[in-house]
């Protein structure tokens, strides 16, 4: 069976493939060295933002009281920017669901969501995480770096697990190439990131039929409550305003094809689900609390007119979707033709 998208409508071409949207970023890759042996939580996320946050906040602030909302300096301290942004009420996009924060965590997969057990460190394991600048952040590379040397070597995890940084990489999110940013042996050596302008990429064959794996869990709220009724138009709904609000922060602007792209997500079908909501426990050392953060993780299969949505859809698989997708929550990745 083929679609033809919208009727009457925009065409699929210039739905797929927006001449307005960029928003620039730049996909940094950390490879870390255990200096001890200890635990890490099974999901990572929390603790990477945790100890990363704190200490790029020792490194820049310059105020006795440490208090964000009542500091003269917070409209040009690079801390609120990246991990705190201010509300902004004068804009009605964010006010209704926050500022995004510039960045995205990727720590390492957890392998079951429905256990999670605790991972164990060897002295001199190596592992790996991702994190991604979005916008005008990405020119503070220098301070970030400088702030997770001082987390790492501080510990993560409540066992305080010492690492030090043997490698960042800066990775192409489209083409896979890779530039190498720091390196530790001989002699540390660093050098600044290139920006890399996301749009969504052009299909140039139909897509029917696609298969979407939420690998970290997706939390979307709908009337109030966390739910997801596994339609394509409810997550497609949330990922364009991601993509706006951020693009109207860090890039270029908004999804200016957002309710056409929409009507389109409304003809495409649910054919099979497999999701299931898992329950994740994080500590908040900033609000000093214990935080409830479920969501859903598995996969779900959609048929139809999918051709205009891939692009957008791609992009997601960059950015995450829902909340909590600063560390790493709301990522899936994309099967096409099954």
């Amino acid at each position: 069976m083929r679609w033809d998208g919208v009727s009457n409508g925009p065409t699929a071409e210039r739905l797929g493939r927006s001449a307005m949207f960029g928003l620039p970023v730049a996909y940094l890759r950390f490879t870390l060295q255990a200096q001890a042996g200890g635990r890490l939580p099974s999901y990572v996320g929390s603790a990477l933002r945790g100890s990363l946050a704190a200490a790029y906040k020792r490194t820049v602030c310059v105020v006795e009281h440490r208090d964000c909302p009542r500091c003269h300096l917070r409209t040009v301290c690079t801390y609120p920017i990246i991990f705190e942004p201010p509300p902004r009420p004068d804009v009605p996009l964010l006010s209704a669901e926050g500022v995004p924060p510039a960045y995205v965590l990727r720590p390492p997969r957890v392998r079951d969501w429905r256990h999670l057990v605790p991972r164990p460190i060897r002295p001199g394991q190596t592992w790996t995480f991702d994190l991604l600048l979005f916008g005008s952040t990405i020119a503070q590379f220098p301070l970030v770096l400088y702030a997770a040397h001082r987390a790492f070597q501080g510990g993560l995890g409540s066992r305080r697990v010492p690492f030090c940084i043997q490698q960042v990489l800066q990775i192409h999110p489209r083409r896979h190439r890779t530039r190498l940013l720091f390196w530790d042996h001989p002699t540390p050596s660093y050098r600044n990131p290139h920006p890399v302008i996301l749009r969504p990429p052009r299909r140039t064959r139909p897509v029917e039929r696609l298969r979407i794996r939420f690998v970290t869990p997706l939390r979307l709220k709908q009337g109030g409550r966390y739910r997801f009724d596994a339609r394509l138009d409810t997550l497609m709904a949330a990922l364009l305003r991601r993509l706006s609000r951020l693009g109207l922060l860090y890039g270029t602007g908004p999804v200016e094809e957002y309710r056409d792209l929409l009507a389109v997500a409304r003809q495409v079908r649910t054919v099979r689900q497999d999701l299931a909501w898992v329950d994740w426990t994080r500590y908040s050392g900033r609000q000093a609390t214990v935080m409830q953060l479920g969501g859903w993780v598995g996969e779900i299969e959609f048929e139809g007119p999918l051709t205009p949505l891939w692009g957008w859809l791609r992009l997601g698989e960059i950015v995450h979707v829902g909340k909590n997708a600063a560390f790493g929550l709301g990522q899936y990745v994309i099967r096409k033709g099954l």
